[in-house]
């Protein structure tokens, strides 16, 4: 039981990732914050109805004939997307090796200030948040005695919170900043996290639940926005990778902290704990926040030249590399560059090869 819920995880980490790395290049960059939006009110709200279907046919029929269906349902759909072929694709190939690859992304995060405190902010909200996933079957069956069907409802109701808290929140979010925004949505999940400490009464837990499918949306598209906002194309599919990987990791070490804290004092003091370290997350969140995009390029270091980020050898078969460079000029210095530009547009002596660009 426990490989096969691994493999299932290895599954839909590899479609999400996949997923998230094509998004820009079906929609573009500029759009790609808005799809990112769009792309989990339509994920969360097949979570409202997938719930409420399978407890239902969980009721009616047996677990195993269930999800032997399922089985067969998820082979019929991996047919044409294994036989469409790539074509008019504008994703760029590349023969790039696995461990190269990953060393390249090593050294990225290391020499990038934003994408390390995302990844860290992402982590503080993964611990606690993992609390509700990890009790709540727990709350509902010795609290509340829900029936199968009815947990499906109920779970059903944290993806309908998702799609309705993605269209009510659209205003909210453009008149707020992403700091205060990932603030707010954390503080209403902490709030949630309180409630489900004391409240016995389903219909209130119901509303809960609505409020934390919400704010669960909110907080982590913000996250895919600033990735896709920020990230260069080369390397956005190897940190968004690495962005769920964390996330689900913190979701698994959060989980494992909070049932053994469920086991050694009770549900409801683990719930009231992850409470109150998602509110030390949120009140983080706002007065830190991410660090600007900016210093996602590398840093000048204290002689004032571009601190060199080591890269590794080029194989021959690899995909073209281009190198931007961005010029600053000193005030008055606009002549002496020109003057530069057209020195290296000359053709070059004999017997030497002319320069790229």
């Amino acid at each position: 039981m426990l490989a096969t819920v691994v493999a299932v995880g290895a599954g839909l980490s590899t479609i999400t990732i996949t997923w998230q790395s094509i998004m820009p290049h079906i929609v573009g960059r500029p759009l790609a914050g808005t799809a990112a939006i769009l792309d989990g009110a339509s994920y969360n709200g097949a979570r409202a109805i997938g719930p409420i279907i399978g407890g239902a046919l969980l009721t009616a029929t047996a677990s195993e004939a269930l999800f032997l269906a399922l089985g067969v349902v998820f082979a019929v759909l991996v047919v044409p997307l294994r036989s469409r072929r790539r074509v008019g694709s504008a994703m760029p190939r590349s023969s790039e090796r696995m461990l190269p690859a990953l060393a390249a992304s090593t050294r990225f995060v290391r020499n990038s200030a934003w994408t390390r405190r995302l990844l860290y902010r992402l982590s503080v909200f993964g611990v606690p948040s993992s609390c509700l996933w990890a009790l709540l079957p727990v709350i509902a069956h010795e609290r509340l005695s829900l029936s199968s069907s009815q947990f499906g409802l109920m779970f059903g109701l944290v993806g309908f919170g998702a799609v309705v808290g993605t269209v009510a929140v659209m205003p909210l979010r453009r008149r707020m900043t992403q700091n205060a925004f990932i603030c707010a949505g954390s503080l209403a999940y902490a709030a949630v996290l309180a409630a489900i400490a004391t409240v016995s009464n389903v219909v209130v837990v119901a509303v809960l639940m609505v409020v934390v499918g919400a704010s669960w949306v909110g907080v982590q598209s913000s996250w895919m926005i600033a990735a896709h906002g920020a990230l260069p194309t080369w390397i956005r599919a190897r940190v968004i990778a690495l962005m769920l990987l964390i996330f689900q990791g913190c979701q698994a070490f959060g989980s494992l902290i909070w049932g053994a804290l469920a086991d050694i004092l009770s549900p409801e003091v683990a719930f009231a704990t992850a409470s109150v370290v998602m509110m030390c997350a949120s009140t983080g969140a706002l007065v830190h926040g991410i660090v600007p995009a900016e210093t996602i390029s590398p840093t000048l270091d204290a002689a004032g030249t571009r601190t060199a980020v080591p890269l590794s050898p080029v194989a021959e078969e690899s995909a073209p590399v281009r190198v931007t460079v961005i010029y600053q000029l000193r005030p008055g210095g606009h002549t002496s560059f020109r003057t530069l530009q057209r020195d290296l547009a000359r053709p070059p002596p004999s017997g030497r090869a002319p320069l790229d660009g």
